[in-house]
């Protein structure tokens, strides 16, 4: 993560302030001209790091610290740089955990000036460990619409609860799959991934109906052919789909039911 000059620049501004020395000084000792240390306190340019180095031995900080400020600033800093300002200022108590879970395994964490920075992936796996159940609860109340409807279209056996789980399960497992990752408070990218998947799950359901449908419908209409081989067939057949289809009360096609009427009159000459 880069450094803020700005940041950096109130720090060495400070430093100099404090030391009591005038910017030609601090000029001389640091081994640079006044216009140049001029750029690093009004922020115009970032300083080096054996500059930087220098500035910090001349107030017992740490080059860290004129870099990057407390260990706090710092974790703050890179979850920002990370695209996680918005559940930071939702959840401002967020930091305080972070900050108190990394400092549990980080050393000298009460001296400023001997500052040990925590490694990135140690920020973003605490954060991620805290801040989980807020994401998952973000998530879950974008996509609530969908997965109360989508228990009408089911594709699983089981409870509607079920059926419901599952499309949550799946919107979880496509918005992990998204890279850049999503953030929380990116309403819109998991909205439109969770309208996506319950337009495919509709279209499933219909598709599975239609062709259970047609695959019924089918194997009537090869029973019929093979019962119509003979006159015993055929009324056997008959008689019995007809009373089946009134029984059950079955939608087929208007084909089969006009399949079925054509051979009245044949049964009715049989009979």
């Amino acid at each position: 993560m880069k450094p803020n000059k700005i940041v950096v620049a109130e720090r060495i501004k400070k430093i100099r302030e404090d030391s009591g020395l005038s910017i030609a000084n601090v000029a001389e000792r640091l081994g640079i001209s006044k216009s140049t240390l001029n750029s690093y306190i009004r922020g115009l340019a970032l300083p080096p790091e054996e500059i930087v180095e220098k500035i910090a031995q001349m107030s017992d900080v740490s080059s860290d610290w004129i870099y990057h400020g407390t260990l706090e600033q710092y974790i703050y800093n890179y979850l920002i740089f990370q695209g996680n300002e918005q559940v930071l200022n939702d959840f401002p108590e967020l930091l305080q955990e972070i900050l108190s879970e990394i400092q549990k395994y980080s050393e000298d964490n009460n001296d400023n000036s001997k500052i040990k920075y925590p490694h990135p992936i140690t920020i973003e796996h605490t954060f991620n460990k805290i801040s989980r159940p807020i994401y998952e609860k973000f998530v879950h109340d974008v996509i609530s619409e969908f997965a109360i409807e989508v228990i009408k279209y089911p594709l699983y056996t089981g409870t509607p609860k079920y059926n419901s789980e599952k499309y949550i399960n799946r919107v979880f497992a496509l918005i992990n799959q998204q890279k850049p990752t999503i953030k929380y408070g990116e309403t819109d990218k998991i909205y439109e991934i969770a309208k996506n998947e319950f337009e495919n799950r509709v279209k499933l359901y219909k598709e599975s109906k239609t062709k259970i449908k047609y695959s019924n419908e089918d194997a009537v209409l090869n029973l019929l052919e093979e019962k119509l081989q003979s006159d015993e067939g055929a009324i056997e057949l008959i008689s019995g789909l007809i009373h089946y289809f009134e029984l059950n009360q079955k939608t087929i096609s208007s084909d089969t039911i006009e399949l079925i009427r054509s051979l009245y009159p044949q049964v009715k000459r049989l009979l």
